[in-house]
């Protein structure tokens, strides 16, 4: 059963949305009702006895995007300000839907890192950008969800002339993260170097401090293949508009 007061979060945060997409005219005219502008509601277990809750909504004339609020049944404390995700999991993408399932998974704390969210969004671009963006949120003790770091894990880019790149990324500490990247080309697929992230401390988004490209190679596309993004650090802090 869904907890009355993750309800009211929700019912309040569709309410400001439709505020600031809709005048009452044109709600009207929508008619858009709860049926429709709710979809299954789904349910996570976390650590510590934390639960979440991803609400796809849809709204007739913006993307369909998904809420995450976090709930702490022991304190009562729920996500004041829940992240909107489009992670596209239910729709049709054919051969480029390369969602890796769990698309949602929760982390307990450990080596001085928070709990963490990480989810996967799917960006469709047709056939020139496609990519697997994870999401990391740190959870706070007040069940706020903070994004500390975007990493375009998986991505086709075809006019790099790169079928497919992985990314993984690997925390080696609070404060320190490594990314490692592959690219597979027409004709092989191999190591095209990694990039060291850092920051000051938690709560804060991570940042670029240094870029190893394989074998002398070069430094561009390393973090993302996102044309949207100002910059590499402006990806690793919000992910990608595409």
């Amino acid at each position: 059963m869904l907890p009355a007061i993750v309800a009211r979060k929700i019912l309040h945060s569709v309410v400001e949305d439709a505020r600031l997409y809709y005048t009452e005219e044109e709600w009207r005219e929508s008619r858009q009702s709860c049926a429709l502008t709710f979809g299954k509601i789904f349910h996570v277990s976390g650590p510590a006895g934390l639960q979440l809750y991803v609400v796809p909504r849809y709204f007739a004339v913006m993307n369909e995007v998904d809420y995450f609020v976090m709930y702490d049944p022991h304190t009562g404390a729920v996500t004041g300000m829940p992240p909107l995700i489009s992670t596209r999991w239910y729709g049709d993408l054919g051969k480029y839907n390369f969602l890796t399932a769990p698309i949602v998974r929760l982390q307990h704390a450990h080596g001085g890192l928070p709990p963490l969210l990480i989810v996967e969004e799917q960006l469709h671009g047709g056939t020139v950008y496609n990519a697997i963006i994870y999401h990391y949120f740190e959870i706070g003790s007040d069940m706020s969800l903070t994004q500390i770091l975007a990493v375009e894990a998986r991505a086709d880019f075809q006019s790099n002339n790169e079928a497919y790149t992985v990314r993984n990324a690997t925390f080696l500490g609070a404060n320190r993260v490594r990314l490692d990247i592959s690219s597979r080309s027409t004709r092989k697929f191999g190591p095209r170097g990694s990039v060291l992230l850092e920051r000051a401390h938690n709560g804060q988004p991570f940042h670029v401090v240094r870029r190893i490209p394989a074998g002398g190679g070069d430094e561009g596309w390393l973090v993302t293949y996102c044309e949207s993004a100002k910059s590499d650090d402006d990806f690793l802090r919000v992910g990608c508009d595409s």
